[in-house]
């Protein structure tokens, strides 16, 4: 069995409570594998710079057809403080660049639970890390 494939496609702000961040995180799935694969309920932990900020859980189930793939959205908590560490670490190093690692586990029913990790970097405008603009 070939791994899922994992990419994150948008991610929106839910509001959230004092010293929390709700997001709403939306996952593609791919199964590049010859059968289908039925999900119940997928895991997620967020790391910017080797640092965990973020974790989300949702109880969705459904299936990725084989050689397909399925979007998925679910609610992710932050905290505030962590988000303000890595922003405030970001400015003092004036670097525009910003690693990011998605890890996470889908469940299924017939099959044991799959592990994934997507890396990737988001990349800021310079505009935003210069004091005074």
């Amino acid at each position: 069995m070939e791994p899922l494939r994992v990419q994150v496609v948008d991610v929106q702000p839910a509001g959230g409570e004092n010293l929390e961040i709700r997001l709403q995180v939306r996952l593609r799935l791919q199964n590049p594998n010859e059968f289908d694969i039925a999900y119940d309920g997928i895991s997620v932990e967020l790391e910017l710079r080797n640092a965990l900020v973020a974790t989300g859980v949702t109880n969705a189930s459904g299936t990725i057809p084989r050689f397909g793939e399925t979007v998925v959205t679910l609610p992710v908590s932050a905290s505030a403080l962590n988000i303000a560490r890595e922003a405030f670490n970001l400015f003092l190093r004036g670097d525009s660049h910003l690693p990011y690692v998605v890890r996470g586990k889908v469940g299924g029913a017939l099959f044991n639970t799959v592990s994934f990790e997507s890396r990737g970097e988001l990349s800021l405008p310079a505009a935003l890390l210069v004091p005074g603009r």
